[in-house]
């Protein structure tokens, strides 16, 4: 079974546990010929990898990268549902302007305020 492995010289990497440990430990598996052992592991090609490609593997091939790419987008498309028509409704409910305008004010402040505390 091979695993995603490190990133080297711009390239993804994808490394079997036992190529892994060998990187780890230094050992040898026995089962590993000599010639295989000396040589290093190489990318398919000896151009370095644009950043687009990386981005690209990173973001679609590696299956953490499609669960962000989807949680982020469940997570925009409910804020925006949510939060498009509160003015709207809040107007409908007899708010005035001004209230409404406070209402928005103070949720992205309490929205933003945070970071610059926590960093995040």
């Amino acid at each position: 079974r091979r695993s995603l492995g490190a990133v080297e010289e711009g390239t993804l990497v994808r490394r079997s546990s036992a190529e892994t440990r060998e990187k780890k430990t230094g050992e040898v598996h026995p089962s590993h010929s000599a010639a295989t052992a000396a040589a290093p592991h190489s990318s398919s090609s000896s151009a370095p990898q644009s950043p687009w490609k990386y981005a690209h593997d990173v973001l679609f091939i590696n299956p953490a990268g499609r669960l962000a790419i989807v949680a982020g987008t469940v997570g925009y498309a409910a804020m925006t549902v949510g939060m498009a028509p509160a003015p709207a409704d809040m107007a409908n409910l007899g708010y005035s302007d001004l209230a409404i305008t406070g209402a928005l004010q103070s949720h992205f402040v309490l929205m933003f305020l945070p970071g610059f505390f926590t960093g995040f």
